[in-house]
């Protein structure tokens, strides 16, 4: 996997204009960890096997947890990132904005002063398991594939010396 150039990753083919790339936006995609490769839509969602052997492999000890969707039954996973300066974060989500944008996959981000959380879910998957169609929220291969591509940003911020060691 070939690292993208830092214009082709701030601007995709759907943009009206061109957006400067970001300080951080020429990184490297994650080549230690097999991706999951990017599903088709409508995707199915993971069984339980497969979402605990993603998260104790490769997210878990990066800081992931599952948690439940607010008011929902739906499973998300979602990390806290801590970084030093206000302006760190705020360029941090314009990543992560960038980033979801280009994989058709949007998280919900909250900004903090010190801290970015990142929780993502599937809102329109099929249940495989029940023959249940494309309008379940839930875990998928979308999420996991995210998430790793954020903890990459984010070790460019950690390698920048933005981050707290």
């Amino acid at each position: 996997m070939s690292a993208p150039a830092a214009s082709s990753f701030a601007t995709t083919s759907s943009d009206q204009e061109a957006r400067p790339a970001t300080k951080f936006a020429d990184f490297t995609p994650v080549s230690h960890i097999e991706q999951p490769a990017k599903p088709s839509r409508p995707t199915p969602l993971m069984t339980q096997e497969q979402m605990d052997q993603w998260m104790s492999q490769h997210l878990t000890p990066k800081g992931w947890q599952i948690s439940q969707v607010q008011d929902s039954s739906t499973q998300e996973i979602s990390k806290t990132f801590k970084l030093k300066k206000y302006k760190d974060c705020v360029q941090f989500v314009v990543d992560i904005a960038d980033l979801a944008r280009r994989e058709q996959h949007h998280p919900v981000i909250i900004l903090k002063m010190g801290s970015v959380t990142v929780a993502t879910h599937t809102h329109r998957a099929f249940d495989t398991l029940r023959g249940v169609d494309d309008n379940v929220p839930g875990l998928t291969h979308f999420d996991v594939r995210l998430a790793l591509q954020i903890e990459t940003v984010y070790d460019a911020y950690t390698k920048s010396n933005a981050a707290p060691s």
